[in-house]
C-alpha cells in the first residue's frame, strides 16, 4: 500500500505542472494598443537590435473589468422614422458611457457629437440623455489642463486616445462653443450648477486659447502646457446666441464677438460664405487645402445669424439655396463662389437636414416639408440591414447626418 501512495505521489509531481491548463485565465489586457510599438520598430539605418530584456512589472492596481459592449435594445414597432433614427443612433452608434462613434464602422469620437447630442436632449426634454452625454465630455473628452473638447479622439470603452494635428491636441473651437451653449441652457432648464462651471471653464479657456487679435479662430493646438492660437476663423463656427450672453457677462468677449461677426459677414458673396478668414493675411478663402464652400457650413452660418434676427442675410442665403432647389429639385453639397456660385450637383442628407432648420427658423415650412422628405430618401427602411433605423449614404450611417437629422425632425414637428 505505501508503495502505490508514494507511486502516486510522484506521478503528480512529475505530471502536475505539464497537464493542460484548467484554471480560469481571465487576464483583462485592458490596453487598446493605440501605442506606436516602438519597441520592437529597428532604429535608423534599419538594423534590428536585440530586444531588450525588461525585468517584469508587478501590476499593484486592481485590474479593471474588459469593456462590454452595449446591450442593444430591439428596435421599437413603428414607422415613426425620428423614433427609429434615435434608437439607432442611441444604440448602435453611442456606447453606455455617452460616446457617440462618428460613423458605423468608425472608432472615432467627434466633439461635435457631443453638442449635436447635448441639443437634442434639450429639445427633446431628455434630462438622462443630457447627463450622461455630459459625463462623456467631463470624464473622457475634455482635455483637463486647458478645459477644451479635444477635436477627435479614437478608442472605445475604457480608453480614448486624443486625435493629433501636427504632433499636437488640439480642439475645434465650433464645436466646444457650441457645448458652452448647451451647458449654459442645461443649467437654466434643469438647474445643476455643474454644467455652468464647466461652461465657464471652456469659454474662459476659449477668450484665453482661441483668440487671435480680438477674432475667435478655428482651433487651438497645445503640447503639456503650451496652447497656441490658430490665425484663421470659420464663419460656420460662431454661436451668436451665447457669445451674446457671454458679452453680457465676461469683460473681453463684447471685442471678440464684434470683431468675429464683422468678418464673417463680410465673407459674405452672392448668398454663400467663404468658408474661412485668414486673420494674420486678411482675406476670406476656401480654407487650407479646400476649394469649395461646403453647402453644411453655409448653413449653419445662415441659422446662427437666423437666431440672432440678422434676417436679411439669412435670407439672402436660403433664397440662394432654395433657387437651386426649385429649378433642379436638388441642392448641391458643396459650391464654387466665383461666378454667383457653382454647384456639384451632388445632394447629402446633411446638407437638406440643415438646410430644413434653416427653413424652420425663418417660417418656411412648405420648404421644410420638402426638405424632410429629401432627407429621409436616405433612410434604411430595410429590416434586414445592420443598417436599419439609419440615414446612411453609401452604405454607412454617419452621426453627423443622423443627429442633424433627429433635430430637425424635431424642430419640423415643434415649429411647423
Amino acid at each position: 500500500m505505501k508503495k502505490v501512495i508514494a507511486l502516486l505521489l510522484f506521478g503528480i509531481l512529475l505530471f502536475g505542472c505539464t497537464m493542460p491548463g484548467t484554471g480560469t485565465g481571465t487576464g483583462t489586457g485592458t490596453g487598446t494598443g493605440t501605442g506606436t510599438g516602438t519597441g520592437t520598430q529597428p532604429p535608423s539605418g534599419g538594423q534590428t537590435q536585440p530586444p531588450v530584456t525588461q525585468p517584469p512589472v508587478v501590476n499593484t492596481t486592481p485590474e479593471q473589468p474588459p469593456a462590454q459592449p452595449p446591450v442593444v435594445s430591439p428596435p421599437p414597432q413603428t414607422q415613426d422614422r425620428q423614433q427609429l433614427i434615435e434608437w439607432y443612433v442611441m444604440n448602435k452608434m453611442m456606447g453606455a458611457d455617452g460616446g457617440v462613434k462618428s460613423d458605423s464602422g468608425s472608432n472615432q469620437y467627434s466633439s461635435s457629437s457631443i453638442w449635436l447630442v447635448m441639443q437634442y436632449a434639450l429639445e427633446t426634454n431628455d434630462e438622462a440623455l443630457f447627463e450622461k452625454e455630459y459625463q462623456f465630455l467631463k470624464n473622457k473628452q475634455l482635455d483637463s489642463t486647458h478645459s477644451l473638447a479635444y477635436a477627435v479622439m479614437q478608442g472605445s470603452g475604457l480608453t480614448y486616445t486624443p486625435m493629433m494635428k501636427n504632433s499636437r491636441d488640439y480642439s475645434s473651437t465650433g464645436d466646444n462653443i457650441r457645448i458652452v451653449r448647451y451647458l449654459f441652457d442645461a443649467k437654466d432648464k434643469w438647474g445643476v450648477s455643474a454644467y455652468s462651471d464647466t461652461a465657464w471653464a471652456i469659454s474662459n479657456s476659449l477668450l484665453a486659447n482661441a483668440v487671435f487679435t480680438d477674432v475667435l479662430v478655428k482651433e487651438s493646438y497645445w503640447s503639456g502646457s503650451t496652447i497656441t492660437p490658430a490665425t484663421r476663423m470659420r464663419t460656420a463656427d460662431p454661436e451668436w446666441v451665447v457669445m451674446q450672453r457671454l458679452s453680457r457677462e465676461k469683460q473681453g468677449w463684447t471685442s471678440v464677438m464684434e470683431r468675429t461677426r464683422s468678418h464673417t459677414l463680410g465673407c459674405s458673396e452672392s448668398g454663400f460664405f467663404w468658408p474661412e478668414y485668414n486673420v494674420a493675411n486678411p482675406m476670406c478663402d476656401y480654407g487650407e487645402g479646400q476649394s469649395t464652400a461646403k453647402t453644411v457650413d453655409t448653413a449653419t452660418t445662415a441659422i446662427a445669424l437666423a437666431e440672432i434676427q440678422t434676417l436679411e442675410t439669412a435670407i439672402i442665403t436660403y433664397s440662394k439655396l432654395t433657387n437651386e432647389y426649385n429649378q433642379e429639385e436638388i441642392i448641391s453639397s458643396e459650391y464654387l463662389i466665383p461666378h454667383n456660385g457653382v454647384g456639384n450637383k451632388a445632394p447629402n442628407a446633411a446638407a437638406y437636414a440643415l438646410m430644413g432648420r434653416l427653413a424652420t427658423r425663418l417660417d418656411r415650412c412648405s420648404f421644410a416639408a420638402s426638405m424632410r422628405d429629401e432627407v429621409l430618401r436616405y433612410f434604411v427602411s430595410d429590416s434586414a440591414s445592420p443598417l436599419y433605423g439609419s440615414i446612411a449614404v453609401d452604405g454607412k450611417a454617419y452621426a453627423y447626418d443622423n443627429l442633424q437629422t433627429l433635430l430637425f425632425l424635431e424642430e419640423y414637428a415643434d415649429r411647423c
